[in-house]
């Protein structure tokens, strides 16, 4: 075998021919081991991320009915303190907390503010129904209005009647409403006329 070898490499045109044999071979298995790696190695990152996302999905999935169930009980919540009959108003609850609380004494103490804000937003000749959109929108946003001291009030109420804050929202919406519409002399069942839910009917 030895005696072969020398004589293939002894010749010009052997030895040249062998040692490009012998590397092409090198060079394809080389390429095809790490292609092979390659390849597998993109498989299992491809599989990482498929579990990645299967994991995200059901994270997402969960804060997803976080989210519904904590809205479909916002809604329950108001529905407690408010009558769904146009235009809305409290019911026996919703008046009942509003004495609880001082509601009325409560806005007053933040109405500049509040004016401030209804009257930056409304325009000019806006209706009942834009005047309790508007009315609303700052009820909800009723955290950004009051005192500590009328926040811990009102979190000390909620916790005893066992809801969230988020429920005096629409109360204080209501009440706000109806104060602007009594500034402007209009009365609340003109709310009616402009909203498109009861137009539709």
């Amino acid at each position: 075998m030895e005696t072969t070898l020398q004589n293939i490499l002894s010749s010009p045109l052997g030895s040249f021919a062998f040692v490009i044999g012998v590397f092409s071979a090198c060079m394809i298995s080389v390429w095809y081991i790490s292609h092979f790696k390659t390849k597998f190695g993109s498989v299992e990152r491809i599989e990482n991320n498929l579990f990645s996302i299967k994991e995200d999905l059901g994270l997402i999935k969960i804060k997803f009915n976080y989210i519904e169930t904590r809205i479909e009980r916002l809604e329950t919540q108001k529905n407690i303190l408010t009558k769904r009959k146009s235009p809305i108003s409290l019911t026996d609850i919703g008046e009942q907390y509003s004495k609880d609380l001082n509601a009325p004494s409560i806005i007053a103490n933040h109405w500049q503010d509040i004016l401030n804000k209804l009257n930056s937003t409304l325009i000019a000749d806006a209706t009942a129904y834009d005047i309790q959109v508007i009315s609303f929108n700052i009820g909800d946003d009723f955290q950004n209005y009051f005192t500590k001291e009328e926040l811990t009030k009102l979190k000390d109420h909620a916790f005893n009647a066992g809801y969230t804050i988020d429920i005096y929202g629409r109360l204080f919406g209501i009440i706000i409403r109806d104060k602007i519409l009594q500034m402007r002399g209009i009365d609340v069942t003109e709310v009616d006329k402009d909203d498109p839910e009861v137009k539709n009917k």
